[in-house]
């Protein structure tokens, strides 16, 4: 929402229907203010498990500085870094900034919010991306088709606690159990006495871990 007004004119305006030179000043009721600065080509883009920010500024004053605001709705918005302009210059600039613990299952949605040392800001327009389900490249079946055992590969970025679940076909549960993995590689071996109504056919491991879950389907051969 912008709001404007006259602040001066050179004829009387006070019926509203004169002609004439007309000054406005203008603000976005938020503080907002025009500053000395073109902004262009703000992009989000995966880098390994975190998104990188980059865009190019020109910028005409000494004490510009950019903070990057992150929401998962786009609309509520909060601070999550910063980085400094580099100062007057008539030649694009390069910035950048990585968010490393981005929202893992919803869209990220980024703006700049440009800022001077005199308080003025204005906001960029907004960019959005979504990481995806990490636990796609986390876990890994180890043997297929099943026989003896069901072997999982858990890769976890940090000790968390864990469940883990088996389901047929059917949509019945034959398996659950929780638990907890380390920081890196985990083994888990679920033996055939733990999967009692595993039959030959088609199965689904379901796994659980830090707010995402992941399920991927395995053959069995018993």
């Amino acid at each position: 929402m912008y709001y404007f007004r006259i602040f001066g004119s050179s004829n009387d305006v006070s019926n509203k229907t004169g002609t004439g030179t007309y000054d406005f000043c203008g603000s976005t009721g938020l503080g907002g203010a025009v500053l000395a600065i073109e902004l262009s080509n703000f992009t989000a883009s995966k880098k390994n498990n975190a998104i990188q920010l980059n865009w190019w500024a020109i910028s005409g004053s000494a004490d510009m500085n950019f903070e990057i605001e992150r929401s998962n709705n786009g609309n509520t918005f909060q601070s999550i870094g910063k980085v400094a302009g580099s100062g007057i210059t008539a030649q694009l600039t390069h910035y950048s900034y990585d968010d490393n613990i981005p929202f893992a299952t919803r869209v990220n949605y980024y703006r700049l919010k440009e800022v001077s040392n005199n308080g003025n800001f204005k906001y960029s327009a907004l960019v959005s991306i979504k990481m995806g389900n990490k636990l796609k490249s986390s876990v890994t079946i180890l043997s297929t088709p099943v026989e003896d055992k069901l072997n999982v590969r858990i890769n976890s970025d940090a000790a968390t606690n864990i469940q883990l679940k088996v389901i047929n076909d059917l949509g019945q549960l034959i398996f659950s159990q929780n638990g907890r993995v380390v920081k890196g590689d985990n083994f888990i071996a679920i033996t055939a006495a733990q999967l009692l109504g595993l039959g030959k056919g088609m199965y689904t491991l379901q796994v659980k871990m830090n707010n995402e879950t992941m399920n991927t389907k395995f053959i069995s051969a018993r």
